[in-house]
């Protein structure tokens, strides 16, 4: 899959973030392993997914699993690291996972996740129940306060990734999409319903949703206050 030029700045910016004396990083929600195969030759990768068919293109060890109950010893890896994974977990899953990386993690816990994302700008709506769903499939929304006691661990170090976009209140969001009818999605690759697994509705929306989409589009481009995308925590187990 290709990525878009501030992925690949997010990447950099997350390995930039790893120290150079850690030998062995356990990534959790792997995936292809687009994260830690730029990382330092002399690293000994291990991935774990849950899709054995992602993992296929993963550059190190492989292992499929679940992060709420990983199967490895504790303290078995120098850091572990997940990336753009914490925001698609629901609350008891995250408490479990929260659980697993800091029982893994022998020196470091690194995880990048979006910046006060606005969740409203993502909604898609199922054709055919009417669920309203995250088009990337995000739960839940990050800021400093949630960062600084996520982990048991000292926060050493936190950096914004990638570019900064500007930030419409979630609102704004919700109007254009529940009164304006503005279902349109612009993905190259559709999710299906999590509830049903239907298509996502297609719709621009009636009169006041077309224009009132426009204009947030708008103001979007030329807002001055801007924000990051994505920050990187890296936390020093006690």
């Amino acid at each position: 899959m290709e990525l878009s030029e501030k992925e690949i700045i997010r990447i950099d910016e997350t390995i930039d973030m790893i120290p150079p004396w850690v030998s062995s990083i356990l990534e959790v929600g792997c995936g292809d392993g687009r994260v830690s195969k730029k990382a330092h030759n002399n690293c000994n990768l291990t991935g774990i997914d849950i899709e054995s068919i992602r993992i296929k293109l993963y550059p190190g060890n492989k292992l499929i699993g679940n992060i709420s109950n990983l199967p490895i010893k504790s303290k078995r890896f120098d850091m572990v690291l997940a990336c753009e994974v914490l925001e698609h977990l629901d609350n008891e899953t995250m408490l479990l996972a929260i659980d697993e990386i800091q029982r893994i993690a022998k020196r470091y816990i690194l995880i990048t996740v979006p910046f006060k994302e606005t969740l409203s700008a993502q909604w898609h709506k199922c054709s055919k129940c009417g669920h309203i769903f995250h088009g990337w499939g995000h739960l839940r929304q990050f800021d400093m306060a949630l960062l600084n006691n996520l982990f048991n661990a000292q926060l050493i170090d936190k950096r914004f990734l990638g570019p900064s976009e500007s930030r419409i209140p979630s609102l704004a969001y919700v109007i254009a999409k529940k009164m304006g009818n503005v279902w349109d999605s612009y993905h190259t690759k559709q999710l299906p319903c999590p509830k049903c697994g239907s298509e996502p509705m297609r719709s621009e929306g009636n009169i006041f949703g077309k224009v009132f989409i426009r204009f947030l589009w708008r103001i979007e481009r030329f807002l001055p206050f801007k924000k990051p995308i994505w920050i990187g925590c890296l936390y020093q187990m006690p």
